[in-house]
């Protein structure tokens, strides 16, 4: 008996070294020494003390360094502080790794361990403290009443409620909050009861659901007001944070179609755009339209944007510098709704990019100059100047993209910037978040090259970016400078990376081997595009632009198999001749489940499709089982053989007077033929608008 505890106590002895001796070495977190110059820092803080260095410790430490990374966005400080190196007041407490400690400005907030059990947890504690000021957590159905009252025709309010504290869904509802500049007071909740009384909330998904209040317009909507209650319009898309704020900015422009509705009544002559363009442009998803309903109401409104003269278009023409250019007749609702949507952009961007600017050419008034642009229909969209190193016809530039003033923007910054820009070691930290060049704001991808000084395939670099101009950032670090970033990203040079910024993580992809002009042209084309993306009404345009089949997996749930498969097939080669794509079909997903409904008899998932744009057909896969070797098979007879097959649905041609809209329709009518659109080879990459979730 005393030999199996001597046997017990040395075993014990043994199982604490070895476990004192597992690595604390983190990526992102720091190892605070000086724990009262810690707290005193003036940035928002997160700290905890590891007190054992166990097996469940270190998976907990493995969580919140991940979330150190994403917090490191958000000016957050992270820390730990290892007790079996320093002697801390708190380290004699046996039971201080209970807790995690949040610090921002005088406020100190002690956040149980058992509360933040993953990364999404610990970084929705961070960041609930930076918004203390914007965010409510509440638990009552009164309390959200309360807060609503004091909102009533001042601002609007976004509501989430989410089952699970410690998902992504909540996570990225804040992460949209934080990032948010407007005025909108948020909400969130855990409890099914504080929402049991809004539209939409007894669907079968009670997991996230997610409410934008129109509280400012209060006074403004007809009917019976009731103190407490908002308009109120179901969030129905994925909860990611660059949605979250498009249908942020939507509730501004609809109240803002309201107030202006109501001041235009009061003079019906002032209308001057007939009730047909409402029925003719009434759309789903489509950014444009939602400004389309207001514009007969906004036509009196005067323009902020520049409206060029035949005296002041030949300024432009000869500037040094790109200016975006729309083409547009005056009564045509959709030019009118782009124009303002690019008014919006400018009064909460502008000032982001003081040298970007845009202006508008009234074609009724100037029928020469614009038939000299050779403007077919309205709205018509061109870069127009005279920057140093263009000549000819290389100096009008014009704009296929999506109608959405983000990617128009967009396109004239890459266009506006030098083919490559040249980064030291100082830009190095801006270049991972995506603040250089202010980026981030308008795309999520740059090409960076890490070179030598004086190599050869410097030159070869500067081809392919001259060549892909528009489509990308491209950033160049030579010498020393490059040697520090591989150094710290533990890539090689010469190396030539993409660098994807999400609103999760900073993603980069890598090339360390051939570095001709072909073979870093195929790594550039090959990084806009994803293996396999979730399916928005918005990145339609670009898909199509592409010229490349689209494959459709509509699904319920991630967890399900034929998702991994499909996923399994876009890795393949099979992923650069196609592009792979899944819906989730939910209750709260309109576009999903009306595209399976369109293109399925009998609709249920799985289910798979295959769009072939250039010919207006689609074909579905029949078999009752989605597995790698019977889709893979199907493939190759599609590819073979697809002509002797009967389609399982036929797109039909929309009327001319649509173009690049972001809608279902698109993919029910193939609406997009437009001269501009015959041929692959006449579309020129940098024509591509831009993706709001992740780039293709």
């Amino acid at each position: 008996m005393l030999k199996m505890f001597a046997l017990a106590v040395l075993f014990g002895i043994l199982f604490h070294n070895v476990s004192a001796t597992i690595n604390l070495q983190m990526k992102y977190t720091e190892h605070v020494q000086d724990i009262a110059k810690f707290e005193e820092e003036e940035r928002p803080r997160m700290l905890y003390y590891v007190l054992y260095t166990d097996t469940e410790t270190q998976k907990f430490l493995v969580k919140y360094d991940l979330a150190a990374n994403v917090l490191l966005k958000y000016n957050f400080k992270v820390g730990i502080v290892n007790c079996s190196n320093i002697q801390a007041e708190k380290c004699q407490d046996n039971k201080v790794d209970y807790n995690v400690y949040i610090y921002n400005e005088n406020d100190v907030k002690r956040i149980p361990t058992s509360a933040v059990s993953n990364m999404n947890s610990l970084v929705s504690a961070g960041l609930k403290m930076l918004l203390k000021q914007k965010l409510h957590k509440i638990r009552t159905k009164d309390e959200r009443i309360n807060i609503i009252v004091r909102c009533q025709d001042l601002k609007n309010v976004v509501l989430g409620y989410f089952l699970y504290p410690d998902s992504i869904e909540q996570r990225t509802f804040l992460e949209a909050a934080y990032q948010n500049n407007g005025t909108e007071e948020f909400i969130l909740t855990n409890s099914i009861q504080v929402v049991s009384d809004l539209k939409e909330s007894s669907t079968q998904n009670k997991r996230r659901l997610v409410w934008l209040l129109h509280c400012k317009s209060y006074n403004l909507w007809s009917g019976l007001k009731i103190k407490g209650d908002c308009y109120d319009e179901i969030f129905q898309q994925n909860i990611e944070v660059p949605s979250i704020l498009k249908a942020i900015q939507k509730m501004d422009i609809d109240d803002n179609a309201i107030e202006t509705k109501l001041a235009e009544q009061k003079d019906s002559s002032e209308r001057v755009i007939s009730s047909h363009f409402d029925r003719k442009y009434s759309v789903d998803h489509d950014e444009v339209t939602e400004v389309v309903f207001g514009s007969k109401y906004y036509l009196s409104k005067p323009f902020k944007i520049t409206s060029l003269t035949e005296e002041t278009l030949p300024d432009i023409e000869n500037s040094s510098t790109y200016t975006l250019i729309v083409f547009l007749s005056k009564y045509d609702p959709v030019g009118i709704a782009f124009v303002r949507l690019l008014e919006q952009w400018q009064s909460q961007f502008g000032e982001n990019y003081p040298n970007l600017s845009s202006a508008m050419v009234d074609c009724l008034h100037l029928d020469e100059e614009c038939n000299r642009y050779n403007f077919t229909h309205s709205p018509t969209i061109k870069l127009l100047g005279k920057p140093p190193g263009k000549d000819g016809q290389d100096l009008i530039i014009d704009y296929t993209g999506v109608l959405n003033a983000k990617s128009a923007m967009k396109f004239l910054y890459l266009h506006s910037l030098e083919d490559v820009i040249q980064a030291t070691k100082e830009d190095i930290n801006n270049i991972l978040d995506g603040s250089f060049q202010s980026a981030i704001n308008l795309t999520s991808i740059c090409i960076l090259g890490l070179f030598p000084e004086q190599s050869t395939e410097i030159k070869e670099f500067y081809k392919v970016a001259k060549a892909e101009k528009g489509t990308a950032l491209f950033i160049l670090l030579t010498g020393s400078d490059a040697a520090y970033f591989g150094h710290l990203q533990q890539v090689a040079v010469p190396s030539v990376l993409t660098l994807k910024w999400t609103n999760q993580d900073l993603l980069i992809n890598k090339m360390v081997d051939q570095f001709s002009v072909p073979a870093m042209t195929t790594f550039v084309k090959n990084s806009y595009k994803s293996h396999f993306m979730e399916l928005f009404p918005d990145i339609l345009p670009k898909i199509l632009q592409s010229g490349q089949p689209l494959v459709i997996l509509f699904i319920k749930s991630m967890e399900e198999e034929s998702y991994s498969n499909i996923q399994q097939l876009s890795m393949s080669k099979l992923g650069q001749d196609m592009i792979f794509t899944w819906i989730n079909v939910t209750a709260l997903n309109n576009f999903g489940t009306e595209l399976l409904e369109t293109y399925f008899e009998n609709p249920s998932t799985p289910a798979l499709s295959v769009v072939y744009f250039s010919e207006n057909m689609v074909y579905n896969y029949e078999d009752r089982y989605i597995t790698v070797d019977s889709v893979r098979k199907w493939f190759d007879e599609l590819r073979n053989q697809r002509h002797s097959m009967q389609p399982s649905y036929k797109m039909q041609h929309a009327e001319m007077g649509l173009p690049r809209r972001e809608n279902i329709k698109f993919l029910k009518n193939n609406q997009f033929q437009f001269t501009e659109f015959k041929s692959k080879e006449s579309i020129s990459p940098s024509s591509m608008g831009s993706i709001s979730k992740e780039e293709l």
